[in-house]
């Protein structure tokens, strides 16, 4: 169990001060410290994760992902079959494209929801899918 805050401020100011532990010099760049970011790079970080491009980039990114799985198994017969591959991949696109509708949802809700129905219905395909196996 852990000593509560005053002793272990109280055993730091009589002396018991615990030494730093040596920097690992066997791994690479071991001397060079951890990039710190302060509160304005962490806000610029969160509004590029939530901005629209990201989410855009991320589909593309999926769709990219689809085309090359898709003609890697069509050239060598290995790897996800297409059917199994669009099951997997289209429910997380829908995700992706919920979380693109969400923003504007104070014009219209249909777009957010026909993506989370989506999501859903494709989740419900790879499931049966898998469980046929």
């Amino acid at each position: 169990m852990a000593e509560p805050r005053r002793k272990r401020r109280a055993a730091a100011t009589t002396g018991d001060v615990r030494r730093k532990r040596a920097p690992d010099t066997s791994l690479p760049f071991s001397d060079v410290p951890p990039p710190r970011f302060g509160r304005q790079q962490m806000s610029r970080l969160g509004e590029i994760l939530a901005s629209d491009g990201m989410i855009v980039f991320m589909l593309a990114v999926v769709v990219v992902e689809a085309t090359v799985l898709m003609v890697w198994h069509r050239r060598t017969a290995q790897g996800p079959e297409p059917v199994q591959l669009m099951s997997f991949l289209g429910a997380g696109a829908a995700l992706m494209a919920a979380m693109f509708f969400v923003k504007r949802i104070k014009r219209s809700a249909l777009p957010f929801a026909t993506a989370l129905l989506a999501s859903l219905i494709f989740h419900i395909w790879h499931v049966t899918l898998l469980w046929g196996r």
